[in-house]
């Protein structure tokens, strides 16, 4: 079947929430009604609007291990975010990343550098040193499930509690992905094929906070580099003001 699905907004949010998520149904609902299972994603996607929250971050890369404390606010509704990274033994600024719309403000604090960008242009991978694809990491980061603008053809997942996705426009190398469902069918991760890459997305540690539940860590996987977000402060929906996401010096 063919469904347009339209993000709300491109980086952010939606928690790993039971919000506004349908009641368990029998497993034979759940592999003869694919697009129930994709309302209840729509839902879970929509259900944050804002977040604020600070978080320990490991970054693996062969045998090479980056430990990081990240500060990560985001407003949903105006595509806002700021992400702030420290040095986790020094706690020296690293990286700073600010998105108003389509324009991205990053400072290189350990370089003494910083310039502007529009988000397409805009290479995580440069600012950070985290080899995954900008919209599967930051997406995860605040527990979404990256889905694409688009056709999208809709089908069940070789399991009753998944969901295939493929993209007839294969945006930023994404060509299809599978949602994996838990209990009360809130997702609970996701697999991404992307520029030839398997990436492997695992939200678990789920905490009631706001009315949501949302995870509290946040594992991405692809190939020989993996990225763990454990977060142990968190805020969903706090009313943000407009200087948090203020770009130094305007």
């Amino acid at each position: 079947m063919k469904l347009k699905a339209f993000m709300l907004g491109v980086l952010l949010l939606a928690g790993g929430l039971s919000c506004g998520v349908r009641s368990a149904k029998t497993v034979d609902q759940l592999v003869h009604d694919p697009e129930l299972l994709f309302q209840d994603l729509r839902a879970y996607n929509g259900a944050v609007n804002a977040l604020e929250g600070k978080a320990l971050v490991v970054y693996r890369k062969g045998e090479r291990v980056t430990s990081l404390k990240a500060v990560i606010a985001v407003d949903k509704g105006q595509t806002r975010y700021r992400l702030e990274l420290f040095d986790y033994v020094f706690n020296k600024h690293l990286v700073s990343v600010v998105r108003n719309g389509d324009e991205v403000h990053a400072t290189l604090h350990f370089k003494k550098e910083s310039y502007d960008a529009s988000y397409e242009e805009f290479q995580l991978q440069e600012a950070t040193g985290i080899a995954i694809p900008k919209e599967i990491i930051l997406k995860s980061m605040i527990g979404e499930i990256y889905v694409q603008d688009g056709e999208i053809r809709v089908e069940s997942g070789e399991s009753a509690n998944s969901l295939l996705l493929e993209y007839s426009d294969a945006r930023e190398g994404l060509s299809s992905e599978t949602v994996r469902f838990g209990e009360g069918r809130v997702p609970v991760g996701a697999t991404f094929e992307q520029e030839g890459e398997r990436y492997v997305v695992s939200f678990s540690k789920f905490k009631v906070t706001g009315g949501c539940r949302f995870p509290t860590k946040i594992t991405i996987q692809g190939g020989d580099r993996s990225l763990e977000v454990n977060y142990t402060e968190l805020r969903i929906n706090p009313e943000l003001a407009d200087q948090a996401f203020k770009v130094p010096g305007r």
